[in-house]
């Protein structure tokens, strides 16, 4: 049994520009954090059974690409102008955002099978959001505590066969 390594990215002060690449199976635990804004993070995973966890706390940007299988990619998004593009290609992917704040913009793509994404939007207001999923057997929740005078536009598109979609929109009585 492989020893699982672990790498932690804290960036508490400002470090503009984060470029990294792991390859490898079984051995990735990437997190990156922000507070202070217009950092950029640049994450690609090559391999099996990755994970990247990335919590941006108000105006950061990340591009996270994924390639291989059962590979997690674990977002929080918290406060205004945050940006993130995330890309899994493979089998067996999962990926979970949990989104709070307004002005944010997210695009995601998963190309493969068995793949999932779960997504809870609290409060999101003017965020944009377009999902895509191209493959057999996907499945995309959506879950949304809209509230009153929200606008939160989501695109969504799946192809393929045996496809999974589930929006619940939760709004104050």
């Amino acid at each position: 049994m492989r020893k699982r390594e672990a790498l932690t990215l804290l960036a508490f002060a400002v470090f503009k520009v984060l470029a990294f690449t792991q390859a490898g199976e079984e051995e990735i635990l990437l997190r990156q954090v922000s507070e202070q804004g217009a950092n950029t993070a640049f994450i690609q995973q090559a391999g099996s059974f990755n994970q990247a966890y990335l919590l941006q706390i108000n105006n950061q940007a990340a591009t996270i690409r994924q390639a291989g299988s059962d590979n997690g990619a674990f977002l929080m998004l918290e406060g205004s102008g945050n940006n993130v593009w995330a890309i899994q290609e493979g089998e067996g992917n999962f990926y979970q955002l949990k989104l709070e704040g307004e002005d944010n913009r997210l695009s995601l793509s998963q190309k493969g099978r068995n793949n999932t994404v779960l997504q809870e939007l609290s409060g999101a207001r003017e965020a944009y959001l377009i999902l895509q999923q191209d493959g057999d057997y996907n499945r995309l929740e959506q879950r949304e505590d809209g509230g009153y005078g929200r606008t939160l536009p989501v695109r969504i598109k799946q192809q393929g066969d045996g496809l999974r979609l589930i929006i619940e929109s939760i709004y104050p009585n």
